[in-house]
């Protein structure tokens, strides 16, 4: 990116920003960095490096984007939920602003493309009015995602205007999984990209790869992607331009843009209408990709039942979210009963309190 420098560029940024950092040890402070520069780099794994603009910031890091806006957001909800889901040495909470802004590329001490300007300036401050796991964004930011497909704004909240240090005036929007309701609705729970990896370019060509049915065609995905985005938002997009560059057939790209909506029962609504008319010469499309992999390959030695997985899906996912349903299909592979499943997620539980929560919310959906 080299070429560009002195450039001034309109730019999606995204500020990380580690709560409590500067209080910590030096033992606890380097743990924490080291969690959150592996989370980056996985999360930026698909985006090119010629799309983006990393900058250590000590305390966090900033993200500067040039390329699809939704690609900021998906980075963002990607390094949140990870964090959030990390346990251990290094465990830490974030804040994390976004912003649209123009940018100036220069060129460093060490001869690397940096930037600097207002947009990477006022992701800072509309981070630093974040609470803990929040993932803000700015007005600029807001206008330009909340209409690239219609509804995106109803996954948005308007938390008001802020003032910052100097004086300068932000409004600011709350998203997804922390932010609650848009202008036009509520946000549905979970509404973030935990489990769904690092971002990936909408740009993609059809793959017709791998066993069974070819990957749909980009009329069929556009049409996915609109389905999807009814459900979950402005994400859906970069999710099923990943999963058609992932997929190896038909059958994993519909099981990877579905595992994106948190809700058993609306994922399996969501199934039966994308894959309604798909050809298969074994069980339907939808049913296929309902099963968890793990399970379908042993169901003839288990005993526990698509209502069993379901419902343990359900009442997990009040206590974790999203990533109940990769939890409940490794637990699968190992229980040999109902029981056994309930035990095993149970137990997977850190907080007891959330533990008895489970059981009681395990307890009202399995009956």
């Amino acid at each position: 990116m080299n070429q560009h420098t002195g450039r001034t560029i309109i730019a999606s940024v995204v500020f990380v920003d580690i709560i409590g950092y500067s209080r910590a040890s030096g033992s606890h402070q380097f743990a924490m960095k080291s969690v959150l520069n592996r989370t980056i780099h996985e999360a930026l794994a698909d985006i090119a490096e010629s799309e983006r603009i990393v900058l250590d910031t000590g305390d966090g890091a900033a993200m500067c984007f040039i390329g699809d806006p939704e690609d900021a957001l998906f980075v963002a909800t990607a390094i949140r939920d990870a964090i959030i889901r990390h346990e251990g040495d290094g465990a830490h909470t974030l804040r994390i602003g976004i912003n649209l802004g123009p940018v100036k590329l220069v060129t460093d001490l060490n001869g690397q493309t940096n930037a600097v300007g207002d947009g990477i300036n006022v992701a800072e401050r509309v981070m630093s009015f974040a609470e803990e796991d929040e993932l803000l964004v700015s007005r600029s930011y807001y206008e330009v995602v909340a209409r690239l497909n219609d509804g995106n704004d109803r996954f948005f909240r308007y938390l008001g205007e802020r003032k910052d240090k100097h004086v300068r005036e932000h409004q600011i929007y709350a998203f997804g999984g922390t932010g609650g309701a848009g202008s036009g609705g509520t946000a549905p729970e979970g509404a973030g990209a935990a489990g769904f990896g690092a971002a990936g370019s909408v740009r993609l060509a059809p793959v017709d790869a791998g066993n069974g049915d070819p990957v749909p065609d980009e009329a069929t995905r556009d049409a996915v992607a609109r389905k999807l985005g009814d459900r979950i938002g402005p994400l859906a997009q970069i999710i099923v331009g990943r999963a058609a560059r992932k997929a190896a057939d038909a059958h994993e790209f519909y099981e990877t843009v579905a595992a994106a909506i948190p809700d058993g029962p609306d994922r399996a609504a969501f199934l039966s209408d994308v894959t309604a008319g798909a050809k298969s010469a074994g069980p339907s499309a939808a049913e296929s990709v309902r099963k968890p992999v793990s399970v379908m390959a042993k169901e003839a030695a288990r005993s526990l039942s698509d209502a069993d997985l379901a419902a343990a899906e359900r009442a997990l996912a009040q206590i974790i979210g999203p990533i109940a349903r990769v939890m409940v299909r490794k637990a699968a592979g190992q229980a040999e009963s109902r029981a056994a499943l309930y035990n095993l997620l149970a137990a997977g539980i850190n907080s007891p309190v959330d533990r008895e929560r489970f059981r009681a919310a395990i307890g009202n959906v399995a009956n």
